[in-house]
């Protein structure tokens, strides 16, 4: 790790959990994880050569290795490889199911219209984004927006159940289907899960809608806020009403 942290060039966001790094020092690092043989491995090439990296050690040894070892098909379409982001000692660990355009823009998790609604319903319950942590399924965002394969998710959540370990969070919240159902192993919809206080290997689990299916009208709004109040006070918060 030395040789690695002498070459990180960072420059600070007001958030103290989130910092850019300069991928082009980066050095070659034995993986951390084997790699999954399912998908064809190609070179990865990222068009934009800054991603968002954890300031936290063990999670930026995650990232780095995510970022030279994590090779299918989709680093080809995507801009950014999306690792998550937030505090690496959270309560709360949010799983979402992969990025969209605007996390593959930026490389950061829920920044576009569902993340920003989902940021707001935390903020009204006097609850800051930069408290927890934030992660998917996929590490990279599917053409089109598409749902994820079933390969591609064997790939990608050796490095998301890494990052639960690492985190260690009293609750775990899934955000649509494909979080919800690989977090529980089950293959329940979200509809009869949603609400409603889990166990998992990965200990409590609290499973809620996808924001996006909020923002579509798919739902009301008021559904997924008292699912967020809910989860929040499972995890010890105390929300006033």
């Amino acid at each position: 790790m030395d040789s690695l942290l002498k070459k990180l060039i960072y420059q600070v966001f007001a958030d103290e959990f989130i910092s850019y790094i300069d991928l082009s020092q980066l050095e070659p690092e034995k993986p951390l994880l084997q790699k999954n043989p399912l998908i064809k491995r190609k070179e990865q090439s990222m068009k934009n050569k800054k991603t968002l990296a954890p300031t936290d050690e063990r999670l930026l040894a995650l990232f780095y290795d995510c970022l030279e070892n994590l090779k299918y098909d989709l680093c080809d379409s995507a801009n950014n490889l999306v690792f998550g982001e937030g505090n690496a000692n959270a309560d709360i660990m949010v799983i979402g199911e992969a990025p969209g355009a605007d996390e593959d823009a930026q490389g950061r998790p829920f920044v576009g219209r569902a993340g920003q609604f989902f940021t707001q319903t935390l903020n009204k319950f006097g609850v800051k984004r930069e408290e927890i942590y934030i992660a998917n399924i996929l590490k990279h965002r599917p053409p089109n927006n598409r749902n994820p394969l079933p390969p591609e998710i064997a790939v990608c959540t050796p490095y998301l159940e890494k990052q639960i370990e690492i985190v260690n969070p009293k609750l775990i919240i899934t955000l649509g289907n494909f979080a919800t159902q690989f977090i529980l192993s089950t293959n329940v919809g979200i509809t009869k899960l949603r609400g409603t206080l889990q166990e998992s290997r990965f200990g409590k689990v609290f499973p809620t809608l996808h924001p996006s299916a909020i923002i579509r009208g798919a739902y009301p709004k008021s559904l997924f806020e008292d699912d967020i109040k809910a989860a929040l006070q499972h995890a010890g918060y105390q929300i006033s009403e």
